[in-house]
């Protein structure tokens, strides 16, 4: 495989981003770079904390920089959080590379985070996370690519994100 652009993997949270990158990551032989561990790495505490602590805007601005430095590198396979595609600045980073979004169903969604609890939303009221869904959706949606994962499995919908950057 020739293709050396970075592959962006974007959607909500509990989407199917990190499954799908461990796929992709075997498959095709790239590092897996989830951004929110990153990030938690390199601070050396949660986001929850970061956000307690610094505010969400230092967040995004670490998220930010981290994006910036993996766009630096090749043939990287890049999870991303589940908000750091609705900031334009890293949109246009994201377009420089394979930009893809995970398309799920927000039920399929809300009956994940009910199984994991270690993320906060999976605690709050359905109707105040179904609306943050719904108003990060535009911004997902100007990904280069979307792959539905309603009537696919993980490895099938990875399958065809290979099948597509072979063919390009």
């Amino acid at each position: 495989m020739t293709d050396t652009k970075n592959i962006y993997l974007t959607g909500f949270m509990a989407c199917g981003k990190s499954r799908a990158g461990r796929y992709l990551s075997e498959r095709m032989g790239r590092e897996l770079i989830d951004t929110d561990a990153k990030i938690e790495e390199r601070a050396q505490k949660s986001i929850a904390q970061i956000f307690a602590d610094d505010g969400e805007q230092a967040f995004r601005d670490l998220e930010h920089n981290l994006i910036k430095e993996l766009s630096q590198q090749d043939r990287l396979i890049v999870s991303l959080g589940g908000g750091a595609a609705i900031f334009e600045r890293n949109q246009k980073i994201l377009n420089t590379g394979h930009w893809i979004f995970f398309e799920t169903p927000f039920e399929t969604i809300w009956t994940r985070l009910q199984r994991k609890s270690h993320r906060p939303l999976a605690k709050a009221p359905k109707e105040e996370v179904e609306q943050l869904y719904l108003k990060r959706l535009p911004e997902y949606q100007k990904a280069k690519w979307t792959i539905s994962l309603q009537d696919q499995e993980t490895h099938q919908a990875c399958d065809e994100i290979i099948a597509r950057i072979l063919s390009l």
